[in-house]
């Protein structure tokens, strides 16, 4: 999402991995689609919207393997977005998001949560954004996941340094999360017996909406 069309200066957040060089682990054998399993928990956690609430657009979310697990054949991302309250229990990131703006005093209505979550069922309106096929092989650490919400066309794999760690970038559609929406992203590894982890990264934006 380009921030001259969502107002940038309403404030841009990003949220860090709690310890920058332990990743956060996964369930040890997730499930293909399960709701209740997701990874991560991006919520507004603001009123809704006719009540004076901000949005929330995700940029990006930046993944990167710390540890590959055990028996992973491949990895899958899914991303959904739903309007009930979806957290249950788990990790959530803190520090909380810092606005990048150091000239700003703006605090952020978001809630990030990572790791093995365990999420309450799903909404009726609970609305599946896609799901990729990021990796054909187990990951390797050093691996990168990053996903771009409304980020264009497809774009190839980057080596690192031509050795077996890639960067993978991943499209998913534009989100709009209004007070009380959350996005999940679900990763799962079929086969996997032993948890992944990950070093976990979110940027996005906020905005009060403009009157029409």
């Amino acid at each position: 999402m380009d921030p001259r069309l969502c107002g940038a200066d309403d404030g841009y957040f990003v949220t860090n991995n709690p310890t920058l060089d332990t990743g956060l682990a996964t369930l040890a054998a997730p499930v293909n689609g399960a709701d209740i399993e997701p990874f991560i928990i991006l919520k507004n956690n603001d009123v809704v919207v006719d009540k004076g609430g901000k949005l929330i657009y995700p940029d990006y979310i930046r993944l990167t393997c710390t540890a590959a697990g055990t028996a992973g054949a491949s990895l899958r991302i899914s991303a959904k977005i739903d309007n009930v309250a979806r957290y249950t229990s788990g990790s959530t990131l803190t520090p909380t998001p810092k606005n990048a703006n150091m000239n700003s005093g703006v605090t952020t209505i978001a809630l990030v949560y990572a790791g093995p979550l365990v999420a309450a069922a799903a909404g009726s309106a609970q609305r599946m954004l896609g799901e990729v096929l990021a990796r054909m092989a187990i990951p390797v650490v050093g691996d990168e996941f990053v996903l771009k919400f409304g980020g264009g066309a497809p774009q190839p794999s980057i080596a690192k340094n031509g050795t077996a760690p890639t960067i993978y970038v991943i499209n998913f559609p534009p989100v709009i999360l209004g007070g009380g929406d959350s996005l999940l992203i679900h990763l799962w590894l079929p086969s996997q017996s032993a948890a992944s982890s990950y070093l976990v990264e979110v940027g996005h934006w906020e905005k009060i909406p403009s009157a029409n």
